[in-house]
């Protein structure tokens, strides 16, 4: 498998060392059948060092972890679908570069059932009693440019996101009503299967005269 190499300067003309900087290891990630696992989550330690640092996904399941480092490394894969993973690996060096090595990291599928989960569920109430006219919650995720409409049954409690995981933001507005918008965070269950729904308490305040 080829490695990327990047340039760097900073290697020894006189050890005749070439001027790249290599990467340490490269994982292939693949299920049980041997399928490559694409838009996982590495992440590796070297040595013990904290925090984990993230690895870089290539394609067809190839992902990269550390450039220019040697020592243990500890590489971490989270993939949605399948139980976490990791491989452990030592990364030798020669007096220019680390001796890069290739690890296949297999990781187990889980049984996810087949519903659909909401990523926010939102409690939308006025400052006092008053029933609200017109109400509309929406969503985006991430940098999504057009917000989606959430769904309601009593125009009280909305559900968001149709098991969307990451940066979620919810804007409500009703008549009269100042608009709200609130950032959110949604994250996996332990299977990877399905998000944990977030619960958010929506006031909106009346509007100045």
């Amino acid at each position: 498998m080829t490695l990327l190499l990047l340039s760097l300067l900073g290697c020894i003309d006189e050890t005749g060392c070439t001027e790249i900087a290599v990467y340490s290891t490269t994982i292939s990630l693949v299920d049980e059948a041997g399928a490559p696992i694409e838009g996982a989550t590495l992440t590796y330690t070297v040595d013990g060092e904290e925090p984990p640092l993230p690895c870089e996904e290539l394609s067809g399941g190839d992902y990269v972890c550390g450039i220019e480092a040697d020592g243990h490394f500890v590489i971490s894969a989270v993939a949605r679908g399948f139980e976490a993973g990791q491989a452990e690996v030592d990364v030798g060096a020669d007096e220019c570069h680390p001796i890069p090595e290739a690890v296949t990291l297999t990781l187990t599928a889980v049984d996810c059932t087949a519903e659909v989960v909401p990523s926010v569920s939102v409690n939308l109430s006025g400052e006092g009693d008053e029933v609200l006219g017109n109400p509309q919650v929406a969503y985006t995720v991430g940098d999504t440019a057009a917000p989606i409409a959430c769904t309601t049954e009593d125009n009280l409690t909305w559900a968001c996101g149709n098991d969307e995981a990451g940066d979620l933001v919810i804007d409500a507005v009703a008549d009269g009503h100042a608009a709200e918008s609130v950032p959110v965070v949604v994250g996996l269950d332990e299977a990877e299967c399905h998000v944990v729904t977030e619960t958010l308490d929506i006031e909106l305040a009346w509007l100045p005269d």
